[in-house]
């Protein structure tokens, strides 16, 4: 059994920077755990289907077929090795591979080959697309790319049961953002798992968000971090109104007008709000708190009453000082209410055109600075205090993934 988790710790920069570290990864971590693939939302339909890059080279297929089952597979045409689908999301009646037009059922069975006499019994029997292992909670779709030891369900037990009150599941996607960065994947995934910086770098949330109030809890390889919303946290006037805390009252329902000045009043026009829009399962505590989940290895899931935000962070192929990072934002739909069709865009940078959001904005910003600073024979690797501990268990996590043999096979590097 693995020790305790320490408050403050040490971690080396090579986890940031190591070609040899990001190897082993693709060998001893990702083949072992399970990782979002898409919003169920991007595969309501038969034929919907969303294409993605994890665990650094592998390339996954999800798809609905026509029998309702969303299906994972690996995203390879099984004749020359071409890459079946192109397309980051779409809908497709069949699976047609592009450099012979060799066919696939959305179920992954071979449905046509051009002179398929020529083959020989090289394109006869049950000639299938590699599958993985795939399934669904609260409406997002999770693959595995080895062998699950454990189902969707037994890994992700403790958050579902904190989170099962915010009937997930009726919060709709209406934005997925992706943004290629100059920096580790790790290093992105530390910041979204403190709110040490919030003073520093987002100033202007505090008048609606008391980051004082944060309580982190571990949960197996995963971390809870939960805070108050609605009011000021200390390094604000406890009755100054400001515009941040507006905003978060009127997104909610609320009207800021009723808080008569005084920023105490905050909490409770937030709850009053939300209980006039039919939240009657959540706590009068949960109505003002924000919960962040960290899903080991290279998940973020932000939940909150009326909205929701999940970011993954994907490595490179082959560059450790390179990261895809994708920001999803959901919201809650009532009874009856049409589902919207999302938003979905890729960036080169975090302030390209689209409102990426202020504070997303500012984060990244900083995970580029802070890569860029790994470089410098001036610095070690980061010193963790007990406000980052929910990295440092991260960080703990991975090195024990990375102490144990790796799977037979592993990940191809993609080189």
């Amino acid at each position: 059994m693995r020790p305790p988790t320490p408050e403050v710790g040490l971690v080396s920069k090579a986890a940031y920077l190591s070609p040899e570290i990001a190897a082993a990864e693709r060998s001893k971590l990702w083949p072992r755990v399970w990782l979002h693939a898409a919003a169920a939302d991007l595969v309501a339909r038969p034929g919907q289907f969303v294409t993605v890059r994890l665990g650094g080279a592998t390339e996954v297929l999800v798809i609905r077929g026509d029998d309702g089952e969303v299906r994972a597979f690996h995203n390879v045409c099984q004749h020359r090795g071409r890459r079946l689908v192109d397309d980051a999301s779409g809908q497709l009646r069949t699976l047609r591979c592009p450099l012979h037009h060799w066919q696939w059922n959305l179920d992954g069975g071979l449905a046509r080959v051009p002179e398929r006499a020529s083959f020989g019994a090289l394109a006869e029997g049950d000639v299938r697309l590699p599958a993985l292992a795939c399934a669904s909670w609260n409406g997002q779709v999770f693959v595995h790319l080895g062998q699950p030891e454990q189902t969707l369900a037994e890994w992700l037990a403790p958050a579902t049961e904190a989170l099962e009150p915010y009937d997930l599941a009726d919060y709709a996607l209406v934005d997925q953002k992706t943004f290629e960065l100059p920096c580790n994947w790790k290093t992105v995934a530390d910041l979204f798992n403190e709110a040490y910086h919030v003073p520093a770098v987002h100033p202007y949330l505090l008048g609606s968000v008391d980051e004082t109030t944060v309580v982190t809890t571990l949960h197996g390889p995963h971390a809870e971090q939960t805070f108050e919303l609605g009011r000021p946290g200390p390094h604000v006037s406890p009755t100054e109104v400001t515009e941040a805390l507006e905003e978060l009252l009127k997104s909610n329902g609320a009207d800021p007008a009723k808080l008569e000045g005084d920023a105490r009043r905050g909490p409770a026009l937030l709850r009053e709000a939300l209980r006039a829009r039919g939240l009657t399962a959540l706590s009068d505590a949960a109505l003002t708190m924000g919960r962040s989940w960290f899903l080991f290895p290279s998940q973020t899931l932000n939940v909150y009453p009326m909205s929701a935000m999940l970011h993954r962070h994907r490595p490179h192929p082959t560059d450790p000082e390179r990261t895809s990072f994708d920001q999803l934002t959901f919201t809650r739909i009532g009874a009856g209410e049409p589902r919207p069709t999302p938003r979905i865009s890729t960036h080169a940078r975090p302030s390209d055109e689209g409102d990426t959001g202020r504070v997303t904005e500012d984060d990244l910003a900083q995970v580029i600075a802070v890569q860029a600073g790994m470089r410098s024979p001036g610095f070690e690797g980061p010193r963790l205090g007990r406000h980052e501990r929910a990295i440092l268990h991260m960080h703990a996590t991975l090195d024990a993934y990375l102490a144990t043999p790796p799977l037979q096979g592993g990940i191809p590097s993609g080189r």
